[in-house]
């Protein structure tokens, strides 16, 4: 063990506690990956008259909480990192410090300083419990939050839309053990705001080993979010810039495609459904395809003289047609409000989990709609080459 180097390192995060400037200090990382307790996070807090160090941490269906004077806390801190905990990150009122201990004992400590932030705050009453909370270190990584641990102005939209999706998404994992592997992967993840909250919550959750892969083109995204995941001691996360049409990626568990453009949605669509994946989380946007296809017979031509009329529809019977050939794919299919219209326009969730059951009704519809309103093709239907039913008579 690297002991000046670890020494050195509690010295000046107690140091920063006695001075009034420590904001948090999270540690992460287990080194045995089946412990039961994944994060911990120290905030000082104003109690009884006194400052102390809050410890909170995490426990399956529990929150564990302790109070903790400057000594006790050092010597925490000391024994979590020899025996529990791989990585710590650090936030002052002036600087930020992340420190990584290897399992053969090398320590690796960099301190970075920031812009100061006055007025640390020490209350006990906290806001809301949010399952992503603003302290997160990957939330002020990504611009979200401010070095004080709280919610940058005009981030407040952002932040609670990771919230929501975080909710949703465990309230989905009922079917997946934590006793083996889950590969997850994040299509069209732009800044990866939700797949850093994807990999917290199932580090939480008790899933251990796990692969999380967030894929997308813009190279300067994915360059940032490596780096900011491999400060957060994010093991097993890893950020790809390849083409969702294209690429190579592994077999699926869970595969999420949030906002992925117009056709974008399709593809991730396409290879969620190749390879079986049994947990599918789409949120469409800009469909243009069935927009541009709506064919000119006497129903659509009084229907859609408005534009914004067609618009509209377009994209509610894009995301049927989508939510349909799952459910002919074998899968269960729910639709719902992602997050409310003041935070964003495109709010539709399609949530779908595989049963094998197949809905041959299901495609019968597409078809339907399709010959209702003169639509010649869908992608995705293009895409897995799916054709109309023979025994199916549209004339």
């Amino acid at each position: 063990m690297d002991e000046d180097k670890l020494q050195t390192f509690i010295q000046k995060v107690v140091g920063h506690f006695e001075h009034g400037d420590l904001i948090s200090l999270n540690l992460s990382n287990p080194k045995i990956k089946s412990a039961s307790i994944k994060n911990i996070q120290l905030r000082p807090i104003r109690l009884d008259g006194k400052n102390v160090a809050q410890l909170k941490a995490e426990q399956g269906n529990k929150v564990l909480t302790s109070h903790l004077q400057p000594a006790a806390m050092a010597a925490f801190i000391d024994l979590a990192l020899r025996q529990d905990f791989i990585a710590g990150h650090c936030v002052t009122a002036g600087e930020q410090g992340n420190i990584l201990v290897s399992r053969k004992g090398h320590v690796n400590v960099k301190w970075k300083a920031q812009e100061k932030v006055h007025g640390v705050s020490l209350s006990h009453d906290r806001q809301k419990e949010y399952l992503i909370s603003a302290e997160t270190p990957f939330l002020y990584s990504l611009g979200v939050t401010s070095s004080n641990g709280l919610v940058v102005a005009g981030m407040q939209r952002k932040f609670k839309q990771i919230n929501r999706f975080t909710e949703i998404f465990s309230g989905l994992l009922d079917d997946f053990p934590t006793d083996r592997h889950l590969e997850v992967m994040d299509m069209g993840c732009g800044k990866g705001y939700l797949t850093f909250a994807m990999y917290d919550r199932l580090s939480h959750m008790g899933y251990n080993d796990i692969s999380v892969t967030g894929v997308d083109l813009k190279a300067e995204v994915i360059d940032l979010c490596n780096e900011v995941a491999a400060t957060c001691g994010y093991d097993h996360l890893q950020f790809k810039a390849d083409n969702i049409n294209s690429g190579q990626f592994p077999q699926p568990d869970i595969l999420v495609a949030l906002h992925a453009c117009d056709t974008a949605t399709d593809e991730a669509l396409a290879y969620a459904l190749e390879h079986k994946a049994q947990l599918i989380m789409v949120a469409p946007c800009c469909q243009k395809q069935v927009r541009n296809d709506l064919g000119q017979n006497d129903l659509t031509a009084s229907l859609f003289r408005f534009g914004l009329v067609k618009e509209q529809f377009a994209a509610g019977l894009t995301d049927l047609i989508r939510a349909n050939v799952l459910s002919y794919m074998g899968y269960k299919v729910q639709m719902q409000e992602f997050i409310g219209t003041e935070h964003t326009a495109k709010n539709v969730l399609i949530t779908a989990k595989y049963t094998g059951n197949k809905s041959q009704s299901a495609l019968d519809e597409i078809y339907l709609w399709m010959k209702t309103f003169g639509i010649e093709y869908h992608y995705l239907l293009e895409r897995l080459k799916i054709t109309q039913p023979s025994s199916l008579s549209l004339t």
